[in-house]
């Protein structure tokens, strides 16, 4: 071969592999499938690193504090003021006996830490029960496009970032809806595997009660979806063999619930979980539009958001066909029709409360996104609609604006480089149809699900910017200079997490203060004036301000700031 070859060669062979890739089919799947999971393994193993350094929400504290509190013998609602359901709270307990957390501020950094390191691992299971459900409702398409769309999604990013018992009850939430669906779906299962897969289900839609009460919202939908399923005819199985199913499932959902109950029965502290958990958010006295987090999340995640319109209004469509998903759509449809309804009843939808739906929402514009390149691709096909390709790629063209300009800052706040980053998102969003064009579904989904998620690379990144050096400084001096027998008094930052507290109410944040009387308040003043109630150290932030001028003044006369944060050290000089 002369060496004129070795030139030539390449420029024959490389255009050639190319054409045969774009017209080999299974290359497209393969591609798809690797471009997925790469966007799913980068996103998700980088939150290894920012959980180290981001700031702590105060609700991380507040949950960690009342584990600690559990594996130091209090009693939640009896011993101290709660007012979550508990299961995530008992589970973190069992890992303090690992970690010297009183005395030693590197092992209780490293409990910290290892707290928010199984909340990733928690998080990755909703992945992977987000696929499956994906998969078992339409196809390992709709699975894995699902998935990218959840794990892109800014909200989800923020919050199972942090300490929650959302991370716990989310997991069992989609669990119980993975075994519905396949239960429902499946006919060759004999009908006692069906029971006990209905049993299961219902132990983990009572664990995801118990692990946050907010999943009470998800009962509705998730009734109704039950009640269909029991006397629509077009149902696998008897009207008989349903109704067993369904009391199997309910006797699973009442387990968890039953045993929590008779736990605290046995401390003769059951009317106090009734009270805290339920009458009390009941009578909650703060509350704000759930719009203020809707206009948040379409912002952030456009695309997520439109196409799950889009997604939904599709199924919904289909809702009466006689094929056999109309089992799984209804159960999809009803449970985030409930969910999304439920922002506009409870009193504060703070951005966790969206994690119970945004797993569904992602599937449905998954779906939406693979069924658009679809529809697409039969218009230019077809003949008889080939004349209205043109159109629909115009409406292409408006919707991607559209949801783009969302992405933008206010209008005083736009800058050159917005326009210019808005720009490169809009181009390469349209290169999406050259392969629709060419007929390549698989391909024009792997770009797509890469370009639109490029204008929230940017809110992921900034992340990584917030830092909770402050936060450990301060945790760190009251480790180091107090002990275990030294109480800690606090409004909200929670930074002495790992000392008893000196009030009953020791969160004292807006919605809390608002449930507060002013004869509590005064009751406090004078134990703090009598000495009954005599912290060593006090975090004097801004919530325990608001609490009460006369509190503010009486700690402003009696502590000393200690120059680390806003914490105070009580004047022995005034004892």
């Amino acid at each position: 071969m002369s060496y004129k070859s070795v030139f030539i060669v390449p420029f024959v062979a490389i255009p050639t592999s190319i054409k045969i890739w774009l017209t080999d089919s299974k290359n497209h799947k393969t591609l798809l499938w690797i471009t997925a999971l790469v966007l799913i393994v980068v996103v998700y193993f980088s939150r290894l690193w920012l959980l180290q350094t981001r700031k702590f929400d105060p609700d991380e504290f507040e949950h960690l504090h009342s584990a600690w509190l559990i594996s130091q013998g209090f009693l939640p609602f009896k011993d101290y003021f709660e007012h979550h359901t508990p299961a995530m709270h008992f589970l973190l307990a069992q890992f303090f006996s690992f970690f010297d957390v009183e005395a030693n501020f590197r092992e209780a950094s490293e409990m910290l830490f290892f707290s928010r390191r199984f909340m990733w691992v928690l998080t990755g299971i909703i992945l992977i029960i987000n696929f499956k459900i994906g998969q078992q409702w339409r196809n390992w398409r709709v699975g894995i496009v699902g998935t990218v769309f959840l794990v892109c999604t800014v909200m989800f990013q923020t919050k199972t970032l942090e300490i929650r018992p959302d991370l716990l009850s989310i997991p069992c939430w989609l669990g119980c809806l993975f075994l519905l669906m396949t239960v429902v779906q499946s006919k060759e299962t004999t009908e006692s595997r069906k029971r006990w897969l209905m049993f299961i289900c219902g132990v983990l839609l009572g664990t995801s009660i118990m692990a946050t009460q907010k999943m009470l919202f998800a009962m509705p939908g998730f009734t109704i979806a039950m009640i269909i399923y029991w006397f629509n005819p077009n149902s696998p199985g008897t009207v008989y063999n349903r109704f067993i199913q369904i009391l199997c499932q309910m006797a699973g959902f009442f387990s968890p619930i039953l045993i929590t109950l008779g736990y605290f029965g046995l401390y003769d502290a059951a009317y106090a979980f009734i009270e805290y958990n339920l009458l009390l958010n009941l009578g909650w006295k703060v509350g704000f539009s759930p719009f203020v987090y809707i206009v948040k999340l379409l912002s952030q995640n456009p695309f997520l958001v439109g196409l799950g319109l889009f997604g939904l209004i599709g199924a919904i469509h289909r809702f009466r066909s006689t094929d056999n998903s109309v089992h799984l759509n209804y159960i999809m449809i009803i449970n985030l029709i409930g969910l999304v309804a439920g922002l506009f009843i409870i009193p504060v939808p703070w951005r966790q409360y969206y994690l119970m739906f945004l797993p569904l929402l992602a599937l449905f514009a998954a779906n939406a996104l693979i069924e658009v390149v679809d529809l697409m691709i039969q218009f230019k096909d077809d003949k008889y609609l080939k004349s209205k390709f043109i159109g629909v790629c115009l409406l292409y063209v408006f919707f991607t604006a559209g949801m783009l300009l969302w992405t933008l800052p206010k209008p005083g706040e736009i800058e050159v480089m917005d326009l210019l980053k808005m720009f490169v998102f809009f181009i390469a969003i349209l290169l999406g149809l050259i392969p629709i064009a060419l007929q390549r579904r698989d391909l024009a989904v792997a770009f797509l699900i890469v370009a639109l998620h490029l204008p929230t690379a940017k809110k992921f990144t900034s992340k990584f910017k917030s830092s909770n050096a402050e936060q450990l400084a301060s945790i760190q001096y009251v480790i180091e200079n107090s002990s275990l027998e030294d109480t800690f008094m606090d409004g909200w930052m929670g930074v002495g997490l790992f000392r008893p507290h000196a009030y009953f109410y020791w969160m004292l944040h807006v919605e809390i203060r608002h449930m507060i009387s002013d004869q509590e308040k005064n009751d406090l003043l004078k134990k703090l004036q009598s000495g009954h109630i005599n912290p060593k150290l006090v975090n004097l932030d801004d919530d325990l301000r608001d609490l009460s001028p006369e509190i503010t003044s009486f700690i402003l006369e009696n502590y000393l700031p200690v120059g680390v944060g806003s914490i105070y050290k009580r004047n022995i000089m005034k004892d």
